[in-house]
């Protein structure tokens, strides 16, 4: 049962990334991160 979760998690992550990288905001993520770490002093991503 615990690996079926797992792999849904992927699947909807993978589904949810997929459309990050054809459009090639997949390169915000890195001054998201950065921008949350500097503001907040961290991150969750």
């Amino acid at each position: 049962m615990l690996a079926k979760k797992h792999t849904t998690i992927i699947f909807f992550k993978g589904a949810f990334y997929a459309p990050f990288v054809i459009t090639g905001f997949h390169h915000m993520t890195n001054a998201i991160d950065l921008e949350l770490v500097r503001t907040a002093g961290g991150t969750s991503l």
